[in-house]
């Protein structure tokens, strides 16, 4: 599996991947896209890539000029991987790599007081399908928000089918609301941010 940064200041260069894992790295053109999108709002920002796999994504922010990246992800031979293309990158100073159950991240970003502007999760597919881990992951989905571990800026973005039923869970989950909806054949990718408060007009004076 080749799996190349495709802009920036690393791009062109290879990344690690993780030996006898399944995995499913983002497409290339997705990915691309994505960063397109983002453009030059990734200067400067805090990324956090949850179900980490290869790191792709957090590795893309980085050389695209994010100031840091926390990956997560719960197979070691993923977080291997991710340290040594960190370490060929030389982004020690802006890269941190946990082993740890993806379903955490809540308790652990508001015991260590972090905050980020972009949240990138790539949960595998049979989460949308099985009850528990669904569960779990809408329960991290709308915790982010609600426990303010975006800034009230931040977004975060969700790799899924393009299943109607996929499109659908994503649409105005809890705190969140979807902002843009963007297809590359059978995978989508939502845009989430925080409800922006309603502003009453009975409140308003002449």
């Amino acid at each position: 599996m080749n799996i190349k940064i495709l802009g920036g200041l690393y791009k062109g260069a290879n990344l690690f991947t993780p030996a006898g894992v399944d995995i499913r790295p983002a497409l290339a053109r997705m990915k691309n896209s994505l960063f397109n999108i983002l453009a030059w709002q990734m200067e400067g920002k805090s990324v956090l890539d949850v179900f980490a796999g290869t790191g792709s994504l957090g590795l893309e922010a980085l050389s695209r000029g994010a100031r840091r990246c926390l990956f997560i992800d719960n197979q070691r031979a993923c977080i291997d991987a991710i340290q040594k293309s960190i370490v060929k990158l030389r982004l020690e100073n802006s890269a941190k790599v946990l082993l740890m159950d993806s379903f955490n991240i809540i308790s652990y970003a508001l015991k260590t007081g972090q905050r980020f502007d972009y949240v990138f999760i790539d949960p595998p597919y049979k989460y949308y399908d099985e009850p528990e881990p669904r569960g779990k992951m809408f329960g991290v989905i709308n915790g982010i928000a609600e426990n303010n571990i975006i800034t009230k800026s931040g977004i975060i973005i969700v790799e899924h089918r393009s299943h109607k039923t996929d499109v659908d869970a994503l649409n105005n989950t809890g705190q969140l609301e979807r902002i843009d909806l963007r297809n590359y054949g059978q995978t989508s990718l939502s845009f989430l941010r925080k409800k922006r408060p309603t502003t009453d007009s009975a409140d308003c004076t002449d």
